[in-house]
């Protein structure tokens, strides 16, 4: 962790993990401009376009999208877009495994892997629950002991917290407008009373 720009010069992989896209693209300007020119600038947005921000850098060529999914374990998203350079991806990689992280890649996309599977499922979850189709603990039991998941997905969104699973949920329906991405009415009406679901 670093305090200022000019504390970069020297790293090999500078990554950016603002709360939101705007500070994002702020802070990844300034990496840009201070890091040393090979260094792999990663994004960790995964609620948008990585090529967005890496065009505001001045060095899109640089840019890596990065996803270290939640619950911290160790497993890192990496994600080149159109203007990766080829070496830069295989780089961060390297770079990240010698952190002990497993690296798996896929193209500039919302939600990388992880969340693109998680949050649709997530989504359903709570249809179901909000259509009264079963309680919290009738779906959490059945995807935990019947399908073996270590955790409930109303358990999930729970830990997660609704405003996130909306906010990806958004990025996804946006980039695909595919209307099971749209958020349920349920985790909209938690998010707007600053609720969790249970």
């Amino acid at each position: 962790v670093r305090d200022s720009a000019a504390d970069l010069a020297g790293c090999d992989l500078v990554i950016e993990a603002a709360e939101d896209a705007e500070a994002g693209r702020a802070l990844l300007l300034a990496a840009a401009q201070a890091a040393k020119p090979d260094a792999v600038l990663a994004v960790t947005s995964v609620d948008g376009s990585v090529i967005e921000q890496a065009m505001a850098t001045g060095r899109p060529a640089d840019v890596v999208g990065l996803h270290l999914p939640d619950p911290a374990g160790t497993l890192a998203e990496i994600a080149a877009t159109v203007l990766t350079g080829p070496d830069v991806a295989d780089r961060a990689a390297a770079l990240l495994g010698r952190l002990g992280l497993t690296t798996v890649r896929c193209r500039d996309r919302a939600g990388f892997i992880v969340d693109a599977l998680r949050f649709p499922y997530l989504n359903d979850a709570a249809a179901m629950l909000g259509a009264g189709y079963a309680d919290a603990d009738a779906i959490d039991a059945a995807m935990t002991l019947g399908c073996g998941y270590p955790t409930g997905p109303i358990a999930d969104l729970d830990r997660l917290g609704p405003a996130r699973a909306v906010t990806v949920l958004r990025a996804l329906h946006a980039e695909t407008r595919e209307p099971a991405l749209s958020p349920t009415p349920l985790l909209i009406e938690h998010v707007t009373a600053g609720k969790p679901i249970r």
